[in-house]
């Protein structure tokens, strides 16, 4: 399959100008939990018992995993007729996306620009790939206060040449990509060792979805070329992992409501 893919200027430059803050920390709850001897009762508990277990949950931050945990395995030992009978279910069903958002989040480096109002979610290794000088395509995504997050693909292509980087091949089993990127928007350069070239484009749900099917493959060969020949990349374990956990809190994130994403992103 063949796509010509066009970046959107003032979605990358968002993109590339936002910076690194640390997110306002929020009071943990000074509800107590139930005694272990109670919460090991579980499997015969009330309707008022699953409820007071809810109301214990509190501020959901990773702290009060256990209070969500326990109140989800009580819940879900009850009957269907009791279940119907949980007024704070909504609460429960609440914490669990919360801290569901929380954890994909966590596995990102989040950075915030303050005069665009606007947040990107980044694979760590795609810094780390960087500073070795090695070849990558990784997603990463941007979300405004207002808007549902936009996908983009960061591609660089680092080898003993200049390849003057126009088509990003993918082969992966038997899935094969093309992609077809205008030349002129790739950023080139020489670092002493070796020659890169850089460039991003916005991705949509067709990419997005090639993406989870090429994870499935054994092997993906990632082929960078141009009127200067063509360099082959093998994209490696921790690759993979970076595009799965961008992906998943892409998902997560597009899923959840604006209040679920805030609370996700307060610690």
């Amino acid at each position: 399959m063949k796509k010509t893919m066009k970046k959107t200027a003032a979605a990358l430059c968002i993109a590339a100008t936002l910076i690194s803050v640390a997110a306002p920390a929020m009071a943990v709850s000074p509800a107590e939990y139930m005694s272990t001897a109670a919460l090991e009762e579980c499997n015969t508990a009330t309707v008022a018992q699953v409820e007071s277990l809810i109301n214990q949950i509190g501020t959901v931050t990773t702290a009060r995993r256990p209070a969500i945990v326990a109140a989800v395995n009580a819940y879900n030992e009850l009957d269907d007729a009791s279940k119907a009978q949980v007024s704070n279910f909504a609460v429960l069903a609440e914490a669990q996306q919360v801290l569901g958002l929380k954890d994909a989040l966590a596995k990102l480096k989040i950075s915030y620009d303050k005069v665009e109002d606007a947040r990107s979610y980044v694979s760590p290794t795609e810094d780390r790939l960087s500073n070795q000088g090695k070849s990558y395509i990784l997603p990463f995504f941007v979300n405004g206060s207002t808007n549902d997050p936009s996908m983009f693909f960061m591609v660089l292509c680092s080898g003993n040449k200049y390849v003057y980087l126009d088509t990003i091949t993918i082969r992966a089993g038997e899935y094969k990509y093309t992609y077809t990127i205008d030349w002129t928007d790739v950023d080139r350069g020489y670092d002493g060792k070796q020659y890169w070239e850089l460039t991003s484009f916005v991705g949509d749900d067709e990419d997005i979805q090639w993406f989870k099917n090429i994870l499935s493959a054994d092997e993906i060969i990632i082929r960078y070329s141009g009127d200067g020949g063509s360099i082959d990349h093998t994209v490696t374990p921790e690759e993979r992992q970076a595009i799965t956990d961008v992906l998943n809190a892409y998902d997560l994130f597009k899923a959840a409501s604006p209040t679920v994403r805030a609370k996700a992103l307060n610690n």
